[in-house]
């Protein structure tokens, strides 16, 4: 009996090492790097010879094994280890050297799935603070359980308020990034992460934020009467025109537009390629020497002179009856495979009806008008609800703008945010209202701050709820930990 105790005890010592100094992992942060071309440049192929997404864990920890679709070994560059996965991978499970195992579910973290070629880093710290962490110092935004917390993002000036709905984030507290378009007396601005990058300008048009690489899609106007278009990360211009700015469903920070230069129409691609569309006097959509073509640049479309008919990839389709009625062509989008989607306008005695055509590129036409399928693919290009959660931006983690339904009250000086939002946590239990008649959001029928939610969400890695308000002449973001 001595003996079985003794070595109870002994057991019990030479174990309780890895019970008392082995400690848990969490994910901080998750983000695509559209940017970063490791994945292609050094790439690898899964067992079905589909290309690999590659991950690129953050640890202070030896990674050991990684389970689950990985493809190769572990690249160790010290704090940064590389793992690659199959396409479509929707968690992997690592093991450390001194840390309890992690499972990581990518869906958690925003993203259902991780995509070909694409790189991701994540990083991962303790999940139990140590003494020095607790405090609050460091670089990190300490939250104390059912305290709310604040943090000022920009300060607006005399007489500047922000613009409509032209907010976007990428939803992180005290770490992630943001844009807005604001107006003042001295023209429209805008803010990117608190400081303008437009100034002065006459108006500015918002159509796409990234906010993995914090880069974004715009035009402007500015004081001298130039305009500008910011795509991939430049300025093109100066125009004395801009016309039909579209955005593109397979790469959504990609735009195809026309443009006047000197007099002269031009129409540049998704891929940059510009043609000149030579004496075009008035460029509304539809016009016959338009070329639209798709973002792989295999597929193109036209249109006839009476725009009744379309050739796409030499193929003529018979697109509207013939009648003495010249449509107006309000939309047009080619996708990659080669299908087509068409909207225009006819007029009868009666007035006007819209036609809604989508086709491919073997001639198969399917009739949209008037049924619940007659969704613009662009909608969420352009700023609508209704396509933010498509596969496109999910898969690159765009974030468009939404229609909150603010505006500006000129009698009393105020932006008015008709929204409502309804948001629970891990469970239930904990719920999250706002209202924008009211003056303070209610968590948990706690009545918490002095402003209605321009934007809210649970954010699952911090436990929280956060919302962005407008307190007096300051934007704020707002935390509240469970």
């Amino acid at each position: 009996m001595k003996r079985l105790i003794l070595f109870a005890t002994l057991l019990a010592f030479i174990l309780s090492p890895v019970v008392t100094h082995a400690q848990e992992l969490k994910v901080t942060s998750m983000e695509i790097k559209p940017l970063d071309l490791t994945a292609r440049t050094n790439p690898r192929v899964d067992r079905s010879g589909q290309m690999c997404a590659l991950l690129k864990v953050q640890v202070m920890d030896d990674i050991v094994e990684a389970q689950g679709n990985v493809m190769g070994d572990i690249i160790n560059k010290e704090v940064e280890k590389w793992i690659y996965v199959s396409d479509h991978t929707k968690q992997i499970r690592l093991l450390f050297k001194n840390h309890f195992p992690l499972m990581i579910t990518f869906n958690d973290h925003g993203y259902p799935t991780v995509s070909e070629q694409m790189v991701y880093e994540i990083k991962l710290t303790d999940a139990t603070p140590t003494k020095a962490s607790s405090s609050g110092q460091g670089n990190h935004v300490a939250l104390t359980s059912n305290k709310h917390e604040k943090r000022k993002l920009y300060t607006f000036g005399e007489g500047e308020r922000m613009y409509d709905n032209e907010y976007l984030s990428s939803r992180k507290f005290g770490s992630g990034n943001w844009m807005m378009i604001t107006q003042s007396p001295s023209g429209w601005k805008l803010i990117k992460n608190g400081k303008a990058i437009v100034s002065d300008a006459e108006w500015i048009d918002l159509f796409g934020y990234d906010a993995a690489s914090n880069t974004a899609v715009y035009c402007y106007r500015n004081n001298a009467d130039e305009i500008y278009a910011h795509v991939d990360g430049s300025d093109l211009g100066p125009f004395t025109k801009l016309w039909n700015f579209y955005g593109n469903l397979e790469n959504p920070m990609k735009v195809a537009f026309m443009y006047n230069k000197m007099g002269m129409w031009f129409y540049r691609d998704y891929n940059g390629k510009s043609y000149n569309l030579g004496d075009v006097e008035n460029p509304d959509n539809g016009d016959s020497r338009i070329i639209y073509t798709s973002l792989n640049g295999l597929h193109t479309l036209r249109f006839s002179s009476d725009k009744k008919s379309i050739t796409v990839d030499g193929r003529r389709i018979e697109l509207i009856p013939a009648s003495n009625n010249s449509p107006y062509i309000r939309e047009v989008y080619v996708y990659n495979n080669g299908d087509w989607y068409v909207e225009g306008s006819l007029q009868n005695n009666e007035g006007y009806w819209t036609e809604i055509k989508k086709g491919s590129v073997n001639g198969k036409i399917k009739d949209l008008t008037g049924t619940d399928s007659a969704v613009h693919p662009q909608k969420g290009i352009m700023g609508y609800e209704e396509a933010t959660n498509t596969d496109a931006m999910k898969k690159n983690r765009q974030l468009w703008y939404r229609p909150f339904g603010r505006n500006w009250n000129e009698k009393e000086e105020k932006l008015e945010v008709k929204t409502q939002f309804l948001i629970n946590g891990r469970t239930t239990d904990d719920e999250f209202i706002s209202n924008w008649q009211y003056d303070y959001v209610m968590i948990n029928n706690k009545k918490v701050g002095t402003a209605a939610a321009l934007d809210a969400w649970y954010d699952p890695t911090m436990n929280a709820f956060v919302w962005i308000t407008i307190d007096g002449d300051d934007l704020v973001e707002n935390a509240y930990k469970l």
